[in-house]
């Protein structure tokens, strides 16, 4: 497969903006919020008692990439162990993420921006870049991921410090490194007040 493949319409993304809902193991609505900056009711703040999943969902006109981009994408990050899945239906892609998948709050928030790098300005670019190095011959997915976002260029949008992908976390570090980190930051997916917990920020993990 070519390095330069073009897999990016930058046509079709968008500035940022998030819509999701939790919902409890019945489909019932718990909370949910309509294009708004960010996931920060989700990550900042205590889950609502009976959720079950958190589902995603973006008009396939906002993301720049094919649905089998957005599938490859989904696809490596969950066997990476950022769990989640994706379909299509209504001209939307629609990403789930079961929280009996998550033990930590920061793991859970690390995937929901993931999700974002398909569609939010600068880090949009980061799946194109990973799927470059993975044509290229690079084998170490997780590895790959981290490049992919350092090597952006000087213009993009990087400022998404609670990202695994974040150009300033330093060195790469291998998937078993993180989730020691993650298991030693005692930061877990439900607690009833975060606030005593400092920094909730992933690339308070990568400078140890």
């Amino acid at each position: 497969m070519s390095v330069n493949k073009r897999y990016f319409d930058s046509s079709h993304a968008r500035f940022c903006g998030v819509t999701y809902e939790v919902l409890d193991k019945n489909g019932k609505h718990l909370a949910g919020e309509n294009n708004i900056a960010c996931f920060t009711y989700l990550t900042y703040n205590p889950l609502p008692e009976g959720a079950d999943r958190i589902v995603v969902t973006e008009p396939l006109s906002n993301i720049g990439y094919s649905e089998e981009s957005i599938t490859r994408w989904i696809t490596d990050i969950d066997s990476l162990g950022f769990p989640c899945k994706v379909k299509f239906e209504d001209d939307k892609a629609v990403f789930t993420l079961s929280l009996s998948d998550y033990k930590w709050k920061r793991h859970l928030g690390m995937t929901l921006q993931l999700l974002r790098a398909l569609y939010e300005k600068g880090v949009y670019y980061v799946p194109e870049a990973y799927f470059r190095l993975l044509d290229a011959g690079a084998k170490d997915k997780f590895d790959a991921l981290q490049t992919a976002h350092k090597s952006l260029p000087p213009h993009a949008y990087a400022n998404t410090n609670h990202m695994c992908t974040y150009k300033g976390n330093g060195d790469n570090v291998d998937l078993p490194t993180l989730f020691q980190r993650l298991e030693s930051s005692n930061l877990p997916l439900w607690h009833p007040d975060y606030q005593g917990f400092g920094n909730h920020n992933i690339d308070e993990m990568w400078h140890k």
